[in-house]
């Protein structure tokens, strides 16, 4: 992935996997705790990975749009990237043979990195420890 605005090519590895749901339809979103190698940011990170309707705006657009309108304690973005469409891989062959699909809308491939954050659940499972980490995120917090 790149980094935004600069050209800096950053190198993903994924980690432990945090959602991986089994399926054939939908979206087939996944999500991995990652390390990289930039030196920009050492906060842990996850990846995002989905197959998404090309009509549909880009997650990185809306939350800037929510961000913009003042709504807080949304998840921080430090990266994506568009790695392609379906129509130029796997569907690709159907469009050889059939052409256009007017019942087919387009899919593309979309990665995101996000801070990674505890879930609510774990910080109120454990001890009191975890405490200000909790109060850190509620509060966006650095």
């Amino acid at each position: 992935m790149t980094l935004p605005n600069c050209t800096e090519k950053v190198f993903l590895t994924l980690q432990d996997p945090i959602f991986m749901p089994y399926s054939l339809v939908g979206r087939r979103t996944f999500l991995y705790k990652i390390t990289t190698n930039s030196r920009t940011s050492k906060k842990p990170m996850v990846a995002k990975f989905s197959y998404q309707v090309t009509s549909r705006m880009r997650e990185q657009d809306i939350l800037e749009i929510a961000d913009d309108a003042g709504v807080r304690h949304l998840p921080k973005v430090h990266m994506w990237e568009d790695f392609w469409k379906m129509s130029k891989s796997v569907r690709a062959i159907f469009h050889e043979h059939v052409g256009t699909d007017d019942g087919y809308e387009d899919r593309v491939f979309r990665g995101l990195v996000y801070t990674e954050y505890l879930p609510l659940k774990q910080l109120f499972s454990e001890p009191c420890d975890l405490l200000p980490t909790m109060i850190n995120q509620m509060l966006d917090c650095e």
